[in-house]
């Protein structure tokens, strides 16, 4: 995202139908003494406002950014897209374990304003710790032994 500029984007058929995205989660907490590493998971050198901002002028109006975040990130990221014509089209709580709390949240963001935007969570494992059924259907063409 940082790598485009205004002459990279000229016309409508520059934009990006669907833009996907793993950005640095962390806002704030104990980074890595490797500046790469730290650069990688807190906001330091990308912050959910620049980020969102670059989403917006890249994505086109019938687009949508994908993103996945920690739950405890969430509220930040919400702010940041206070200000601009993006908004949450999708919001699906991500947990680890049946049972526990989640601990990511995957995000659809886009142009077009939705009323109902959260989906059933998405749950990795089961209590006794097996996979669930949607973490294998989901994952079963990259796995060999599920």
């Amino acid at each position: 995202i940082e790598g485009f500029t205004e002459e990279h984007i000229h016309l409508e058929r520059d934009l990006f139908g669907h833009i996907i995205c793993n950005p640095p989660y962390f806002v704030s907490g104990p980074q890595s003494c490797d500046a790469k590493r730290a650069d990688a998971r807190h906001t330091n050198s990308l912050t959910f406002e620049v980020l969102v901002t670059q989403i917006e002028r890249l994505l086109h109006k019938e687009g949508k950014a994908s993103l996945i975040l920690p739950v405890e990130s969430l509220l930040h990221f919400e702010n940041a897209l206070n200000h601009l014509a993006l908004s949450v089209s999708r919001k699906q709580w991500v947990v680890s374990v049946r049972g526990k709390q989640p601990n990511r949240v995957l995000l659809e963001i886009g142009f077009n304003p939705v009323s109902n935007v959260e989906i059933s969570p998405f749950i990795i494992r089961g209590k006794t710790g097996e996979y669930s059924e949607e973490m294998v259907e989901l994952t079963k063409a990259f796995y060999l032994k599920l």
